[in-house]
């Protein structure tokens, strides 16, 4: 009955009573990814400077492992990372 006079009153939203709907919380983790991302990548770039791999290939390098770490942290949503890469100088 209480469904029905909710669904009368046009709040679809209330439709179940609260004894019945029990919400948790979901916890986002998309700051701990991008953070993961971040990391991976600018090891990368401390990875290069400290090996002293030339310049015509580090550029390649850290271009690779941006798209990598970003596939790592994100998975098949990796494309959310592009703007950030596109944020970098040079």
């Amino acid at each position: 009955m209480r469904i029905a006079v909710s669904s009368a009153g046009g709040r679809l939203g209330a439709m179940l009573p609260d004894s019945i709907t029990v919400l948790k919380p979901v916890r986002s983790y998309e700051l701990l990814r991008m953070a993961a991302a971040v990391v991976l990548f600018l090891g990368t770039i401390v990875g290069i400077s400290v090996w002293e791999v030339p310049e015509i290939v580090a550029g390649t390098v850290i271009t690779g492992m941006a798209l990598v770490s970003a596939v790592v942290a994100f998975g098949s949503d990796w494309r959310r990372f592009v703007p950030f890469i596109e944020l970098l100088p040079g």
